[in-house]
């Protein structure tokens, strides 16, 4: 086949790939020079120095003050806007356990702009102080975050949960979601509340005694409130079910013979032993 182009005289050739080398990385060098000294000349400039946090509406909102000191932001120490470590910080916030994400970004020429999603309490952890729980069994701090008084509460044998880090003085919640059988258990029952009376409040759950090894102990607790009366319910693990739905079906049958709070024992099946509590329920606090 005759090939009619004209060929390139290879010391041409060589020189064209090497003018074309040194125009490419000469670019390069002179763009990243010139982004570099730009960068430099904004750390030394006080116009960018960060002092203004903003923030996506969320609910709940976090205070500024709170954002300030997680960022390591303040007025006394202030901090260059090209000098702050945004991915650090990101990453650093992120692990905390009441947040689900956590992101913070430049807003020049003197804020960041923190984007997170906090954690939905669904009940509270009452082995623990100031510990509350989410739907896929992450434990995180309550207060000061949360100001929902009227979650259920959860008994769940906190002290033997090999999820949580605990030392002489402090206790910590890694965002890890709790596999352990009690927790798990109250994460179902939590769910399924929706179906329970709506005349019946559900407000605390105990199921720390599962996995005892005595049978005699393994059960499930609930303590139920109605019109300022509580109901405590013991069931059975497997089939609580059921025993809640037999509760259900015969508390406004025998209520009608008592003003007391009941214990009812629903163990047994086809048969139900309540008694009397002579103990002193404030429905408001509900302790």
């Amino acid at each position: 086949m005759k090939n009619d182009e004209k060929k390139i005289p290879l010391a041409r050739a060589l020189w064209i790939i090497l003018i074309s080398c040194v125009l490419v990385s000469g670019s390069a060098y002179t763009w990243f020079f010139l982004v570099g000294y730009v960068q430099k000349k904004r750390q030394c400039d006080a116009n960018f120095e960060i002092v203004q946090i903003a923030q996506e509406k969320q609910n709940p909102h976090l205070s500024g003050l709170f954002l300030s000191e997680l960022l390591g932001l303040s007025k006394n120490a202030p901090c260059n806007l090209y000098d702050y470590a945004f991915l650090e910080k990101s990453k650093k916030c992120s692990l905390l356990s009441i947040f689900k994400s956590f992101s913070v970004l430049p807003l020049p020429p003197n804020g960041v702009f923190v984007r997170y999603c906090q954690r939905e309490p669904i009940a509270l952890v009452s082995d623990c102080t100031n510990c509350a729980i989410d739907e896929e069994g992450v434990f995180f701090s309550f207060e000061p975050f949360y100001t929902n008084t009227t979650l259920p509460k959860i008994n769940v044998g906190l002290g033997e949960c090999p999820h949580v880090i605990k030392d002489t003085y402090k206790v910590y919640f890694p965002p890890i979601p709790c596999s352990c059988p009690s927790v798990q258990l109250a994460l179902q029952i939590l769910n399924a509340k929706k179906e329970f009376p709506s005349e019946l409040e559900l407000f605390f759950v105990d199921t720390h005694s599962i996995t005892k090894q005595s049978a005699g102990v393994r059960e499930i607790v609930f303590s139920f409130f109605e019109e300022g009366r509580a109901y405590w319910v013991r069931t059975n693990i497997a089939s609580w079910k059921g025993e809640l739905e037999r509760f259900f079906s015969i508390k406004n049958t025998i209520k009608e013979y008592s003003n007391n709070n009941l214990l009812f024992d629903m163990r047994n099946d086809g048969i139900c032993l309540f008694k009397k509590l002579e103990i002193e329920i404030n429905y408001k606090n509900k302790s």
